[in-house]
């Protein structure tokens, strides 16, 4: 039953054939406050081992999901990873380890409480996801640096008992001593404080430390007893300050785990992680899609339910939005209502910050004159006009008292002088400059309109691809 309703609760967002590599994101919950992304990346012919891997499971545990979101980068020749990059994103909006409970102590039935728990719905689409799975790696963040001190979790790769099966061919594997050579890999590359040690648990056996004890309901425990597979917890130490050094420990120690399970790579990540930046909002509403710059206001021409459908911005993963007075702390993708004489604003959040905001109001907006493959149209404010392939779109060369110049990124005009005014110059999608579009894939380009320098104009460009049939997994 469970399964049948996940299938209502599953968006699939995209998928792509990346160099000898398939690339494939669902969002499951999608309208909810707990809607997550998962990603797939695949060899494009030998697709095992299959890696799964979580990333926040705990909320406040930063190097851990964005190390899942950093691998969401890589390009594989062998093996496919499905990566979690914000397992328990409410947590991580909230920056705490887990705003219902630990999430990562629910994976044995008996510890739900209450069928209303939020986290049970989360936690039974992660234990489907294991089924797919033949290696489980979760990812964590924890305090002080095992090998100096063994009581503490931090700078440790868990493991929950020596031997699994691998890759479900029923051939035993000896994990104690692959994630030992692992481990004694990326110790190479750090300073001698910061080393890593492995940690075997034994979970089966009677534990005198109650936090071993309970760690018989964690993921990584459910995943190697009920599934017998390779199971592992890696752990970063907290006590180093830095996000990104904290990501760099992960995909090191990553990194050698992958050579040992005979996963291979394409391209690996590097460790780089930019702040976030917001560069626009994508809203569907009772006349179409329209596009919201950060701190810009839209007017709208209708009332009625609209949804904030598409955040753009340098990040891919850890958007959320609100409105002020409506209930929710992510509403992407769920309907809300603007009305006559009503201003909107949303609150743009990137994991627990908020980044950016914008303005919605009921108001006749201004429009700009343009011709469409020959067709004559007016587009209003904020509009998403779509272009096909071989279409030519170009804009007024009229002036205008709401702008002097109208100014489409990543085109340039043939006289080779760019001006920041593009009105007069047919367009064309091969024209455009795909490095300064919004999103990676090269496909939507912001228009402004401009009075000196004050923007009295918005919409945006969607360039459209010849149809492609979905990369399937099997």
């Amino acid at each position: 039953m469970f399964r049948l309703l996940c299938r209502f609760l599953v968006i699939t967002a995209s998928s792509l054939l990346l160099s000898g590599s398939v690339y494939w994101e669902n969002v499951y919950l999608t309208s909810t406050d707990f809607r997550f992304p998962v990603v797939r990346i695949a060899a494009e012919t030998e697709k095992h081992p299959v890696v799964l891997i979580f990333g926040g499971i705990h909320g406040d545990e930063p190097g851990a999901y964005l190390a899942a979101e950093k691998l969401a980068e890589a390009r594989l020749t062998k093996g496919t990873l499905i990566l979690l990059p914000r397992v328990n994103f409410y947590s991580i909006m909230k920056n705490v380890r887990g705003f219902f409970g630990d999430m990562n102590r629910k994976f044995e039935d008996e510890n739900f409480s209450s069928l209303s728990d939020p986290d049970r719905r989360i936690v039974s689409i992660l234990k489907n996801l294991m089924g797919e799975a033949d290696v489980f790696i979760n990812l964590h963040d924890a305090w002080g640096f095992h090998a100096r001190s063994p009581g503490t979790f931090g700078q440790s790769l868990i493991i929950d008992g020596a031997k699994a099966l691998f890759p479900k061919n029923g051939q035993p594997i000896d994990i104690e001593a692959l994630g030992g050579e692992a481990v004694r890999r990326a110790n190479k590359e750090l300073p001698r404080a910061q080393r890593f040690a492995l940690w075997n648990h034994r979970t089966d056996e009677k534990q005198e430390d109650l936090r071993l004890e309970e760690m018989k309901s964690s993921a990584s425990y459910f995943a190697y007893k009920s599934f017998q597979i390779p199971s592992f917890g890696l752990e970063v130490s907290k006590n180093i300050s830095s996000d990104q050094t904290k990501v760099k420990h992960h995909l090191l120690v990553l990194r050698e785990l992958f050579r040992a399970l005979g996963v291979q790579f394409e391209s690996f990540p590097d460790s780089k992680v930019l702040p976030p930046e917001l560069r626009g909002i994508e809203l569907s509403g009772p006349k179409g899609r329209f596009f919201l710059p950060p701190g810009s206001a839209l007017n709208l021409s209708s009332p009625g339910p609209y949804s904030v459908t598409r955040i753009w911005g340098n990040r891919r993963f850890g958007w959320s939005v609100k409105l002020a007075g409506k209930d929710g702390e992510n509403l992407l993708d769920k309907p809300f209502l603007l009305r006559e004489g009503e201003n909107l604003t949303l609150f743009v959040g990137h994991d627990f910050d908020q980044i950016g905001k914008g303005t919605l109001r009921v108001a006749p907006p201004p429009s700009l004159s343009v011709t469409l493959d020959g067709r004559p149209m007016e587009i209003p404010l904020g509009m998403v006009l779509s272009l096909r392939p071989g279409e030519t779109i170009s804009f007024d060369t009229e002036e205008s008292t709401l702008w002097e110049k109208i100014d489409l990124k990543g085109f340039q005009p043939p006289d080779r002088i760019n001006r920041s005014d593009d009105r007069g110059h047919p367009v064309s999608a091969d024209k455009m400059q795909r490095r300064f579009a919004l999103d990676t894939e090269g496909r939507y380009f912001p228009l402004y309109g401009k009075k000196g320098q004050k923007t009295t104009f918005f919409a945006l460009l969607e360039i459209l691809e010849e149809d492609l049939s979905p990369a399937s997994f099997r």
